[in-house]
């Protein structure tokens, strides 16, 4: 668990995983993820 600017994160993986991606909050493509928010975490979308 890390928490950046307020924000407590978890990263998980589904081992199931199928076509279907999450788009929800926090999804590689959210507006959740300020650049700040990435550079601290050092995400890369996948």
């Amino acid at each position: 668990v890390r928490e950046v600017d307020g924000h407590k994160l978890v990263q998980i993986r589904n081992p199931w995983a199928n076509e279907v991606e999450w788009n929800g909050p926090w999804s590689d493509s959210s507006s959740e993820w300020t650049e700040r928010i990435r550079h601290k975490l050092k995400h890369v979308p996948q």
